[in-house]
């Protein structure tokens, strides 16, 4: 995301802007790398239909996520698991097994249509907390790198339709058998035993607004994240939420005491 280069500013207005940015809420993934080693896919081969880079129409049976990966390095290495688990982005690309891809880490937000970051993270939220078999018991945990906590190859196949739905068509189009993305038959559509049919029933529950998004009580403290290549499919994950940095937390407290001096300059001597 390229921005404008801004006047400079005074370090008063400076300090400020980051004292008020401290306290409206947590700061978001910063920019940075990290370097994965792609070592395993585990969802059902699936027939597809996208738009490719000549935005034409193509067919191709591809292999889904969940996928597994180490981290091996990157200013941001630290706060991937090992495994870290993603879903694929793109399709017009392509990644191989044990092969290393350098990735730059960026707030899913800014790399989608307005709106569809939060159909995003419904979506997370809506797959650990379905009631698949109608029973509580079975409710998935919160970590995302948990390989227990995939619901089977159905399910995170579904999980995947849905992603490259949101993707190609999201979040006005969101219909598997219409626009620049499609999957499945009409029969296996309406049949919610396969990946089609329980895709179709998320992407239903999404569309609808009374719907709760439970992304942030399920993933407390953690945010999702969209991992973009140059020259590799890119990713989705969810890792943690940084901490303030000290440069911040320090800028907010000079920002106090320069008020404090100013506001002391400004009153009158007694006389």
């Amino acid at each position: 995301m390229v921005f404008g280069v801004r006047p400079r500013r005074t370090f008063w207005a400076v300090a400020a802007l980051t004292a008020v940015g401290l306290a409206a809420g947590p700061p978001r993934a910063s920019a940075g790398m990290v370097q994965l080693q792609f070592n395993k896919a585990t969802g059902q081969s699936t027939k597809v239909t996208y738009k490719d880079d000549k935005n034409k129409d193509k067919t191709a049976t591809v292999t889904p996520g969940p996928y597994y990966w180490k981290p091996t390095g990157g200013d941001l290495a630290g706060r991937f698991s090992d495994p870290t688990v993603t879903l694929c982005v793109e399709l017009t690309q392509t990644i191989q097994i044990p092969n290393k891809y350098s990735y730059t880490v960026n707030p899913v937000d800014d790399m989608v249509k307005a709106g569809n970051g939060d159909l995003f993270r419904k979506l997370w939220g809506a797959y650990y907390n379905w009631d698949y078999n109608n029973d509580a018991k079975k409710q998935a945990k919160n970590n995302w790198n948990n390989s227990k906590d995939f619901k089977g190859s159905v399910a995170s196949t579904a999980f995947q339709l849905v992603v490259w739905e949101l993707v190609y068509d999201g979040p006005g189009n969101l219909d598997l058998r219409a626009g620049n993305f499609k999957a499945g038959t009409d029969t296996q559509l309406g049949d919610t035993k396969t990946a089609y049919g329980l895709a179709k029933t998320w992407l239903a529950y999404l569309a609808d607004k009374s719907k709760p998004n439970t992304f942030k009580d399920t993933f407390k403290g953690q945010q999702l994240v969209w991992l973009s290549s140059p020259t590799a499919q890119d990713q989705l994950t969810v890792i943690p939420v940084p901490e303030p940095t000290s440069t911040a937390l320090m800028l907010g407290g000079l920002a106090g005491c320069g008020l404090v001096r100013r506001m002391r300059a400004g009153r009158p001597t007694a006389s």
